[in-house]
């Protein structure tokens, strides 16, 4: 199996220390590079607070729908990566040695 339990939880965990930090900031300074960065959960909140901003359900709601869109695109990303990885490891490697006589 080229993904198991231990690499998800890592990359779960990686893309966790690398959103909230970068979330938080993101509303503190309202950064264009962390914008770039944390462009899927603020698309997928723009969708439910609207562009100018809702009501403060919706825009609690918002920072709620973005921490986690961004969370699971970030853990897919990094496990595409790891699988991608594993998956070209494998195929240099020969299957099974070839036995001589």
């Amino acid at each position: 199996m080229l993904l198991d339990r231990s690499t998800i939880d890592k990359a779960l965990g990686g893309s966790t220390l690398l959103v909230i930090p970068s979330l938080v900031l993101f509303y503190l300074y309202g950064s264009d590079i962390l914008m770039f960065l944390l462009f899927p959960g603020l698309a997928a909140a723009t969708l439910i607070a609207g562009p100018h901003g809702g009501t403060a359900l919706e825009d609690g709601i918002a920072v709620v729908v973005c921490l986690v869109v961004n969370i699971c695109a970030y853990t897919v990303l990094c496990l595409l990566i790891v699988w991608m990885y594993r998956w070209l490891a494998a195929a240099r490697r020969p299957a099974k040695p070839v036995a001589r006589r």
